[in-house]
């Protein structure tokens, strides 16, 4: 017998397709009627974010244990996804000689580099939104260039090697004040598919990526052929083939770098876990930036790319300052400020005491 019931659109089935024709046709009364509920289409509240996942993808076997330092050391990598937006970003550090005086202002600056790729349809969605004119990936990593170089957020002296060693009447030291070595990191940002809100998502990527980010350990080599000193990883390769008198020269370097009193005591703690020694990064304070969207006389956080055509995004920029022994986060290590990077107009001051508030709350919690 042939069946028939394929060829008749249910009620169910009417329903919703006159619903997606209703989203579709008219947008604005569609969510309108949600937001009035105190709910959005995806059943979230309206000060709700998506569910987010975030998976570390580093495998140090894959990284290799003998890079050279001409090319990037490759120290953190992880994927985010927040409902449909998927973001990837990954940090690589580069040992590099910097050529400027000691006394340049200049000395410790533009440490970290930051861009920001969008896949050619994510690219499509958000001209969608914002229009041609805006160029997305330019706010979003000068935001965080500017972000990261601050020494507040990254202590700059653990990148610049030669100012561990100021002062220290010692072969290696002078070796390395003269050479003047400084790590470099450069984080890459890639949005894969895009559902919104690509600001919060693309902060709260780099984060998780410097939360896991571990700067290597170096030492200097003494080269007898030429006369020179080159600085290497510390695998467990070097440490099990008896290199004790390059790292027994090397003590006050290497106990400078690892803030303790006998690096042989952390050598048995390190190398091996990740194949070269490493050290984690320093950070002061984590970014992050709390998106919200005014949609009609409703506001909203965490914008879907729907709700961002029918509203203006704001977005507030908090720095918490990092203490991992306390639990509890005083208001005065919570500072915001209001972005405005879209143009928001209509926004009243009482307004935007109420999104300091509720950023401080979801800071509170993270």
């Amino acid at each position: 017998m042939m069946n028939i019931a394929s060829e008749h659109v249910t009620l169910s089935q009417e329903s919703v397709l006159a619903s997606e024709v209703y989203r579709h046709v008219d947008p604005f009364n569609f969510f309108k009627t949600f937001f009035k509920e105190g709910l959005r289409p995806d059943g979230r509240q309206l000060m709700a974010y998506r569910t987010v996942k975030v998976e570390n993808l580093m495998n140090i076997g894959e990284v290799g244990i003998n890079r050279s330092f001409t090319n990037d050391i490759l120290i953190s990598s992880i994927i985010l996804n927040a409902g449909n937006t998927h973001m990837h970003c990954s940090i690589s550090a580069t040992l590099e000689r910097n050529n400027k005086p000691r006394t340049s202002p200049e000395l410790l600056k533009d440490l970290v580099t930051v861009s920001l790729t969008v896949s050619k349809h994510a690219t499509t969605e958000i001209y969608d939104v914002n229009g041609p004119c805006i160029n997305i990936s330019h706010l979003v990593s000068n935001l965080l260039e500017n972000i990261l170089n601050s020494s507040d957020v990254l202590p700059r002296e653990q990148f610049a090697l030669d100012y561990l060693m100021n002062s220290i009447d010692d072969p290696i030291a002078k070796q390395i004040v003269n050479s003047k070595l400084r790590w470099k990191l450069n984080v890459s940002v890639s949005c894969e598919e895009y559902d919104g809100n690509i600001m919060d998502w693309s902060v709260l990527s780099v984060v998780y990526a410097l939360l896991h980010s571990k700067l290597p350990i170096v030492f200097l080599s003494y080269d007898s052929l030429f006369n020179t000193f080159q600085p290497q990883l510390i695998t467990l390769k070097s440490v099990t083939d008896g290199e004790k008198e390059h790292f027994r020269r090397n003590a006050l370097f290497l106990n400078r770098q690892l803030r303790c009193s006998d690096y042989q005591d952390e050598f048995l703690k390190y190398v091996g876990e990740d194949q070269y020694l490493t050290k984690r990064l320093e950070i002061s304070s984590l970014p992050y930036t709390i998106t919200f969207c005014k949609c009609m006389e409703y506001i909203i956080l965490d914008p879907t790319r729907e709700e961002e055509q029918i509203g203006t995004n704001i977005s507030v920029y908090a720095k918490k300052i990092s203490n991992e022994l306390s639990m509890d986060i005083d208001d005065e290590n919570i500072k915001m400020q209001l972005l405005n990077l879209m143009g928001c107009t209509g926004i009243s001051d009482d307004e935007v005491n109420k999104l300091f508030k509720i950023s401080r709350s979801i800071i509170n919690k993270l």
